[in-house]
């Protein structure tokens, strides 16, 4: 096979992949976005975290809310809070978060031990929480109480990251045209 098909089938599964994903968490992703929206319009602030190695999409997203690619606007009041282990990342939180500010925590299989303190956190905190994860359901459906809001990515890893920074520009981007009324 030469390198031109197998970067035509690597986009080819990636599309049907993409498009699978958009199509069962459309309805969360819409939910996610527009607790993000209403958070900034009252005031509050978003932090983006992962308690794994990739932290990719939390940088991604903050970067993207703070500075806009696409109109120019304000910065909107986002930070990403890092820390290789959860004692790290749970004093962050309540160091920088106040009760109605969003945390969302882009987690993989890797990081379920590390969840459950994050969130016990959060709930403590009294934040909003939005995870976006590839955890298995009945561990995540433990983890995170059903008012909050879940993005259930079922992926590999080689997936994982890729639909988590495509998840991350589709909020922000909602987010924006919600915020500031255009179009992307």
């Amino acid at each position: 096979m030469s390198i031109f098909e197998n970067i035509t089938r690597f986009f080819d599964q990636q599309n049907a992949t993409n498009s699978l994903l958009y199509e069962q968490q459309t309805p969360y992703i819409a939910e996610a976005a527009n607790l993000i929206t209403h958070c900034l319009a009252e005031g509050g602030k978003i932090l983006a975290l992962s308690p794994s190695d990739y932290d990719v999409a939390a940088n991604f997203l903050v970067h993207h809310l703070v500075h806009s690619r696409y109109i120019e606007r304000p910065g909107l009041p986002a930070m990403q809070l890092n820390g290789k282990s959860h004692g790290t990342l749970t004093q962050a939180l309540t160091t920088f978060a106040n009760a109605g500010d969003v945390v969302i925590v882009f987690a993989d299989q890797t990081a379920t031990s590390e969840l459950p303190p994050l969130i016990a956190s959060a709930l403590e905190s009294q934040l909003r929480i939005i995870v976006v994860c590839s955890c298995p359901d009945d561990v995540r459906d433990a983890i995170v109480p059903p008012e909050h809001v879940v993005v259930n990515i079922n992926s590999t890893a080689t997936d994982h990251t890729l639909q988590q920074l495509l998840i991350a520009q589709l909020l922000a981007q909602l987010t924006e045209q919600a915020l500031f009324g255009i179009n992307l």
